[in-house]
């Protein structure tokens, strides 16, 4: 198993009485390019029956050798699907501190690269999650709970959103989105029964574009571009549940390509992100709906959707994105 360098110093912080980590990060050359390392950062939370509770969680960088995370700190958040960013140009780690399956949080956490945390809140109306970071811009964006694409920006203890488009259809229950760091355009999947589409906005554009659309699925989860191809991969929650699919859209021209996947991605609990430099799709999910919590399981795929490596976790793994 390729072994890939750690090159962060990690750092404790108090947030709310609670400590997280930190990550202190040379910056590395952004575009399309050939990384030669990858720091995946990600946190898990403990396993209970009380989705709507907000539980002890620790956090720190994922050993995609072996599966582990590392338990430097702790803070607590709700056991769920939840996207988090690390931002490439103040070298922070952000995550938003969801409750619910549905996970529209109110709430962000902002590491920085000095070991200080801030808390930023917002009133209540304009609640958010799929947070990313646009290299590109450099700007965050997430989905408001209005069903917006929206710039998200902070300041003092408070953060707050501008609306920029609304998708063509409607955003599924658990967004999700990547961007492409050459161009700066932003994906995100959409549902509209009995199809699903890939939409695109790019920065400064007045509208949604789809750029493939696909049929049989429930939902799209762990959508991620390839920077080293130039392609979109993600994996889908079939319905009715037969097994997931794992999913390579071309957005130049739309082609969907599927690999069929024995085992069946939960919707309610997964997180991913693509590894540029060992060139993997890695996916964390936890049972399946028909059996609620289940097993915990990261899994490593090659960008053929061949499984290549799958590892069991003790709490389920969320948060993953990968710095390079």
């Amino acid at each position: 198993m390729r072994s890939i360098t750690k090159f962060c110093r990690l750092s404790l912080l108090a947030v709310a009485g609670s400590f997280l980590i930190v990550a202190s990060c040379k910056k590395e050359k952004q575009g399309n390019t050939t990384p030669c390392n990858t720091t995946v950062y990600a946190y898990r939370c403990v396993d209970t029956n009380y989705a709507n509770v907000y539980k002890p969680c620790t956090s720190g960088i994922l050993n995609t050798a072996s599966g582990s995370l590392s338990t430097i700190g702790s803070f607590s958040a709700g056991w769920y699907t939840n996207q988090a960013t690390f931002n490439n140009s103040d070298h922070c780690y952000y995550v938003f501190k969801k409750l619910g399956g549905y996970g529209y949080s109110n709430e962000l956490i902002k590491i920085n690269a000095s070991g200080a945390g801030t808390s930023y809140t917002n009133a209540g109306t304009s609640a958010c999650c799929a947070l990313v970071y646009n290299r590109v811009i450099n700007k965050m964006y997430c989905s408001t709970e209005a069903g917006y694409i929206a710039e998200l920006t902070m300041s003092g203890g408070t953060f707050t959103t501008t609306n920029l488009v609304m998708p063509l259809h409607t955003i599924g229950d658990r967004l999700n989105m990547t961007v492409n760091n050459t161009t700066g355009d932003i994906y995100y999947p959409t549902v509209d029964s009995p199809s699903y589409h890939i939409e695109k906005y790019h920065p400064g554009a007045t509208a949604s574009v789809v750029v493939a659309t696909g049929t049989g699925v429930w939902e799209v989860c762990g959508l991620r571009f390839n920077n080293n191809d130039n392609m979109l991969y993600a994996v889908t929650d079939d319905y009715p549940i037969s097994g997931s699919h794992f999913i390579k859209v071309n957005p130049g021209t739309g082609t969907i390509t599927s690999t069929f996947m024995n085992y069946p991605v939960n919707v309610d609990y997964n997180s991913a992100c693509i590894d540029p430099c060992a060139n993997r799709y890695i996916l964390s999910t936890a049972g399946v709906p028909s059996s609620g919590f289940g097993a915990k399981v990261i899994y490593q795929y090659n960008m053929s959707g061949a499984l290549l490596q799958h590892d069991s976790t003790v709490n389920f793994v969320m948060g993953l994105d990968a710095d390079y």
